[in-house]
């Protein structure tokens, strides 16, 4: 930021100079605004302009309740109605050309000026606040220009706020805590008999509250008894002059997309939206040059169409997702400075350009030395460009990256953040496009569309780009987040290998072993008498019971007919096994009822509900309850004090652990943790992967998450690399 704004200030006198008329004071503030703007030569995306917050005062009220309450507005109800609206149309056209404004609930614009001075020191301040003389770089502009080099008072500006301590300021103050006697002449005297070593000392007596001892220093200035004498309204004062602190996260941030209404600030500032043409591409791409080497950044996002091929295998996946590396460019929306060109390559009917322009202005925004942006260039504009023209885009400044260091809790999509942040609600996809493809669309229809995105990113680029260097992590987000960018991009683009033959022996074993797995289970509930296995044991050996046992071991129905239990033996003994024929030999019922459960295809139990597993776990099986959910407000509202058990991993673990009174217990509770890691295995991977292979080079493209999560971490998707099993499973042979 080049030029700071204290906004009220510099904008009121032109309000009260114009006869309170706020038509007449916005051209006159608007004329001053373009005099400075052109002295200075700064940009109108280089202002930082703060406004007093409709709570401003009460941050110092809490330190002294009468502070400015003796202020008294001369204006009527009319004219403070007619100067609240011109502040805001103020504000509103700086917003309209790029401009950052801020503000800050409990401290005043004074506050929040100063603590933006000593991030962007070498910027200018405009203020007419005289108050302020403690940031350097003031300048006082309304008709004339006035660049304070030193202070009224002839001292450093850095001891302003100790000034308002000893002295006093009755305009804010009021005459209560001010009335000592004690002038700007006492401190001019201090300042010259003790200097800057004794003026320093002097401020560390206030902050500790130490004045009585000044008494020392009598011989040299008998005056400091008044000082003394009011050693109480000094420590007050010294407090309301020093600027309170600004809590970063409570800042309001302001800006928008640059269109501005204010007929001089358009003439000035405006963005002309062109659809380039095979006629006008040269004049264009000179113009968006000619602003490249003015230092201003370049914006560009590209509108796509996918290919037959692309939309049959999005057929098949979440509805969701698009395709980069099916992805056709059908125009490349351009802005910067005061230009925003549509450039269309693939639409219907005339007008197109070669796709060799495509090629040269990807290669010219590639090679440019400043700034290049664009939203979600890791995602999308960077493997587009490879797929397209061969071209890998590097050290783009990727606005939905900056969105997570603005507020790494919130939405990155670019429509909500344009409505977040810029208050400005984009056209949709569908609203444009009305089911068709962007190629069946001619250029026409599309130019404002295809350049809404650039408007909208050169906005949020701004403004995070403000954001980030206030809250010092401006640099970390460059050295961190951009070159990586290219890197996560080229992983996307290139992909992995995979062996999903191997994959589906894995899948093969696994089920293999759930079965085994699921019949022990079984068998374990089966000897318990859970009902929801539903056996109903063998209870003689008439041959209507045994008939009933031969089905349930072999899964055939019965088709002897014989009736005495050696004939019977003789008819089954080739379809059972032989410790079946010996329990019928034996007639050993209970040793038949064994053979037959082993054998009980009941259906699996769902391990993975916690429903299910708690009502099988604590209230039949009768294990203690060790650990339980949070309790929620619905539980608090229905007078609950405990949450609901919980029969995750880490319980059952427990009950392995301490709980199971025997072997054949343990082995129930273990296979249940074996089930449950089989079926995630087959959700996460055998279930999902044979999705992710791309039709182009049968290959899977992860989505790598470039700081997705709250913590900036990479979050891969579809497949999450991050969900690769560490030390169980063999999964990971898959992966070439």
């Amino acid at each position: 930021m080049k030029l700071l704004i204290d906004l009220n200030s510099v904008a009121m006198p032109h309000f009260f100079k114009q006869g309170k008329k706020a038509d007449e004071a916005r051209g006159s503030f608007t004329a001053t605004l373009l005099n400075l703007l052109e002295l200075y030569e700064v940009k109108p995306e280089e202002i930082l302009a703060v406004y007093d917050h409709e709570t401003s005062r009460q941050g110092r009220q809490a330190i002294y309740p009468p502070y400015k309450t003796h202020r008294k507005s001369n204006l009527e109800p009319e004219e403070r109605h007619e100067l609240n609206n011109f502040l805001n149309i103020v504000k509103e056209d700086l917003k309209s050309i790029g401009s950052i404004v801020a503000t800050h609930p409990y401290i005043e614009a004074d506050d929040l000026l100063v603590y933006f001075a000593n991030v962007f020191s070498d910027a200018i301040i405009w203020s007419g606040d005289k108050d302020i003389f403690q940031v350097e770089n003031l300048i006082h502009y309304q008709n004339k220009l006035w660049s304070p080099d030193e202070c009224p008072q002839d001292i450093p500006r850095k001891y302003i706020p100790l000034l308002h301590a000893i002295i006093g300021d009755t305009k804010d103050y009021g005459k209560e805590i001010c009335g000592n006697g004690i002038g700007p002449a006492f401190f001019k005297k201090l300042y010259k008999t003790f200097g800057d070593y004794g003026m320093e000392q002097l401020e560390a007596l206030i902050q500790n509250k130490e004045i009585k001892r000044l008494e020392e220093d009598l011989d040299a200035m008998p005056e400091l008894k008044k000082l003394i004498k009011d050693e109480r309204n000094v420590y007050l004062r010294y407090k309301l002059s020093k600027p309170l602190p600004v809590k970063l996260y409570k800042i309001k941030w302001e800006a928008s997309v640059i269109n501005p209404d204010n007929f001089l600030l358009k003439q000035k500032f405006g963005v002309k939206e062109i659809l380039a043409t095979p006629e006008n591409y040269d004049m264009l791409y000179d113009e968006i040059r000619d602003y490249m080497d003015k230092g201003y950044p370049v914006v560009f996002d590209f509108e796509t169409y996918h290919c037959k091929e692309a939309l049959d295998w999005l057929a098949k996946q979440d509805k969701t997702i698009v395709d980069p590396l099916g992805s056709i460019i059908t125009g490349i929306g351009i802005e910067c400075g005061r230009v925003a060109a549509y450039f269309p390559f693939e639409h219907k009917g005339e007008g197109n350009l070669p796709k060799d322009f495509m090629y040269d202005l990807l290669a010219t925004i590639n090679n440019y030395e400043n700034t290049r942006v664009a939203h979600n260039a890791v995602g999308f504009e960077i493997p587009v460009a490879k797929e397209n023209a061969n071209i890998w885009l590097h050290s783009i400044y990727d606005t939905m990256l900056m969105a997570s260091y603005a507020d790494e809790n919130d939405s990155k999509g670019l429509k909500y953040l344009a409505e977040k942040y810029l208050k400005y609600k984009q056209v949709s996809y569908e609203e444009t496009t009305k089911g068709l493809q962007m190629n069946e669309l001619e250029a026409s229809q599309v130019v404002s569309y295809g350049l809404d995105d650039v408007h909208t990113t050169r906005g949020l680029y701004n403004l995070f780009k403000t954001i980030l260097k206030v809250e010092r992590s401006w640099e970390a987000f460059k050295s961190v987040e951009v070159d990586a960018a290219l890197t996560t991009a080229m992983g996307y683009t290139r992909g992995f290998g995979f062996y999903f033959k191997k994959m589906k022996e894995f899948l093969e074993e696994d089920l293999k072993d759930l079965d085994i797995v699921n019949q022990k289970l079984v068998k374990y509930l089966v000897k318990k008498g859970h009902p929801s296995v539903n056996f109903e044991p063998i209870r003689d050996l008439s041959v209507r019971e045994i008939k009933r046992a031969f089905s349930i071991f072999s899964g055939k129905k019965s088709t002897f007919r014989v009736r005495k239990l050696d004939k019977v033996i003789d008819a089954i003994k080739d379809q059972v096994s032989e410790e079946f024929i010996e329990a019928l030999e034996k007639e050993d019922i209970n040793l038949l009822n064994d053979v037959v459960m082993e054998k009980y295809n009941a259906e699996p139990i769902d391990v993975r509900s916690n429903k299910v597993m708690t009502e099988i776990l604590y209230d039949f099986l009768g294990y203690p309850v060790r650990f339980r959910s949070k309790l929620t407000a619905t539980m608090r509202k229905q007078g609950r004090t405990v949450g609901n058990p919980t029969a995750d991993n880490f319980a059952i673990e427990h009950m392995i652990a301490f709980d199971a009174k025997t072997d054949e217990d343990k082995e129930f509770l273990k296979n249940i943790l074996k089930a449950r890691e089989i079926l995630t295995r087959k959700s996460l991977y055998y279930d999902q992967y044979p999705n992710f292979i791309h039709w182009k080079d049968r290959r899977i493209h992860s989505n790598l998450g470039q700081s997705k999560t709250t913590t900036r971490r990479f979050a891969p998707s579809k497949p999450n690399l991050n969900q690769l099993p560490k030390k169980k499973g063999k999964f990971r042979e898959c992966f070439v």
